[in-house]
């Protein structure tokens, strides 16, 4: 088993980086990537998992979901690497952050062939692989929703595997995050994410967060088997059946397109938690555009979202349950 725990900083007055690299006891030092992004891209592809973690409670949100979905991703793991292992290693980092300042951060985990550069002393074996867990501080989630504009941009495409949280997806949907950041949005409207578009799949999620429709009044969200099954996603279902929340999986039609209008939506991720959206956009045709085409052509129709204060209401029901009860406390800020 190889090991690496890095501790990062994100802008926000958080505790300088380090990073940790244990592999027969080497030791600690300097986190070169302040990112998530950048640490994973650090590594052969591999597994890799997105969580929060208290310092101050060395607790991890979810756990055995994301050993589990680690464990899974990646099954050519060395015995060494078994959910012991994992736990131990959130354990160290969490301990880590507590002695360097941190209280609240985000975890990133990785489970793979492991880091190229330093050979056999990390990673590879014949029947190995290389463990790594990243940590940034991070802002406690509060109990209020996020209100603020809030568009996601519809377009075509779908994950090869959609069960699989692999590394390969940072690199596959870069084409896609181009697309939005060339994007003309009407005026007042921040595009937040890309929702994937598939015409025998429908709607699916975004590129890193679930999606959650009103539909007939009920909440709706894509089969898992077409998305991948996120922990917030797997939360919510979970706090929809202890509340009594009508909630379905089943295939969602873009709004323009659907028989029955989405009357509110919002995307759940282990950064936002719950987080409302305002408009959903219909991109220009052709989607996406020829290369070299003008600006105006990336203009796009926004679909504005009702928001009623009873759908209002259910997510704010939620996003308490989520932090008070499903979490225990253990991230809210009063």
């Amino acid at each position: 088993l190889a090991l690496a725990l890095a501790l990062s900083r994100e802008a926000g007055g958080f505790p300088a980086p380090l990073r940790w690299e244990a592999h027969d006891g080497l030791g600690v030092h300097p986190c070169e990537q302040a990112s998530p992004r950048g640490f994973l891209l650090d590594y052969e592809p591999g597994a890799y998992t997105v969580t929060r973690g208290s310092a101050k409670h060395g607790y991890v949100m979810a756990e055995d979901f994301h050993i589990q979905r680690l464990l899974q991703g990646c099954p050519g793991a060395d015995s060494a690497c078994d959910a012991a292992a994992i736990a131990a290693a959130f354990s160290r980092l969490l301990a880590a952050a507590a002695a360097t300042g941190h209280d609240h951060v985000f975890i990133t985990a990785y489970l793979g062939p492991g880091r190229p550069d330093l050979g056999q002393g990390f990673g590879m074996t014949v029947d190995g692989a290389g463990l790594a867990m990243h940590a940034c501080g991070a802002s406690k989630p509060k109990h209020a929703l996020d209100m603020t504009s809030a568009a996601a941009l519809v377009l075509p495409g779908r994950r090869a595997r959609p069960g699989l949280k692999h590394t390969a997806w940072i690199t596959q949907r870069v084409g896609l995050e181009k697309w939005r950041a060339a994007l003309a949005p009407p005026p007042g409207i921040k595009v937040e994410e890309v929702l994937l578009h598939d015409d025998a799949l429908g709607v699916t999620e975004g590129l890193i967060s679930n999606l959650f429709v009103w539909r007939n009044g009920r909440l709706c969200t894509a089969p898992a088997g077409r998305v991948l099954p996120g922990q917030v996603r797997a939360d919510v279902l979970r706090a929809c059946a202890d509340l009594n929340i009508p909630c379905d999986e089943e295939p969602l039609a873009p709004p323009w397109k659907d028989d029955a209008p989405w009357e509110a939506a919002f995307l759940t991720s282990a950064g936002k938690i719950i987080r409302p959206l305002t408009h959903v956009l219909r991109p220009p045709e052709p989607t996406p555009p020829p290369p070299g085409a003008p600006a105006a052509a990336l203009r796009c129709t926004p679909y504005e979202l009702a928001q009623t204060d009873e759908n209002l209401r259910v997510m704010r029901q939620l996003r308490a349950h989520l932090l008070d009860v499903v979490y225990e406390g253990k991230f809210a800020e009063c």
